[in-house]
């Protein structure tokens, strides 16, 4: 599956760098002056920096160029699927405790734009505003994991598996990349409910990887599914008892 060819979508790329470039530039007018300094001193946040980036490269790397030698080496694909399903759970959960680490580390709870407010609406802002953004990130990244299943999720496609239909009902209906949309999300709530303004440094990278890796794997997706051949068409993506080991239609 390594050699799948396609076009990443450098339009998008670009769009999603000037955006973050803007939000990296007023970012220290809305939550503190030397929230770019603190963030690239604090050995917590470089760590979560690290693994943010690291997350979507190796999610991608893996499949594409382990998949099959994964298939070969366990003997089975649905076995190779599910430990590769696996690792992503559980460096995804890594990712989350470091995230929450440099948060905790961070001395300053305060954002500037923030100051002049009350604290009845201080709290409304950030504490209730912050949970509401948290479960709806939640919201859409489950709601996206349960329409595609394990196999969906988790790239199945580089173990020769593939959803016999797009998924075009909630939240696909609505968002582009809900999973990372969600995943996103979630951190900026985060970084509000505490306040910190190196989490909400955090939670801009965060969009920013995200998004990338989604301008990556949207044009490799339409690739794959356009030329279905030698893959496994599943019903559903979470059928681990499918029969994997059939010969693809």
């Amino acid at each position: 599956m390594a050699n799948v060819k396609f076009e990443m979508d450098m339009a998008m790329v670009m769009k999603y760098t000037v955006l973050f470039v803007v939000s990296a530039i007023a970012l220290p007018f809305l939550t503190e002056q030397d929230v770019w300094q603190r963030t690239l001193s604090q050995p917590s946040a470089i760590v979560s920096i690290l693994v943010t980036l690291a997350s979507p490269v190796f999610w991608n790397l893996i499949p594409r160029y382990l998949g099959e030698p994964m298939i070969k080496a366990f003997g089975s694909r649905r076995i190779a699927m599910l430990i590769f399903a696996l690792y992503v759970m559980v460096t995804s959960f890594y990712r989350e405790v470091v995230f929450v680490d440099a948060i905790e580390e961070d001395p300053v709870k305060t954002f500037a734009m923030f100051k002049s407010l009350d604290a009845f609406t201080l709290d409304l802002v950030t504490d209730k505003l912050g949970w509401a953004v948290t479960v709806f990130g939640l919201v859409l990244s489950s709601s996206a994991m349960y329409r595609l299943g394990i196999f969906g999720t988790y790239m199945g496609e580089f173990f020769g598996v593939m959803l016999k239909e797009k998924i075009t009902s909630f939240p696909f209906s609505h968002f582009n990349n809900p999973m990372y949309l969600g995943s996103s999300l979630f951190h900026v709530g985060l970084a509000l409910q505490a306040q910190s303004p190196v989490g909400a440094a955090l939670a801009l990278w965060v969009f920013y990887t995200y998004y990338l890796a989604g301008a990556y794997e949207g044009p490799l997706m339409q690739t794959m599914y356009a030329s279905p051949q030698h893959r496994i068409k599943v019903e559903n993506g979470w059928d681990i008892m499918a029969n994997f080991e059939a010969k693809a239609a």
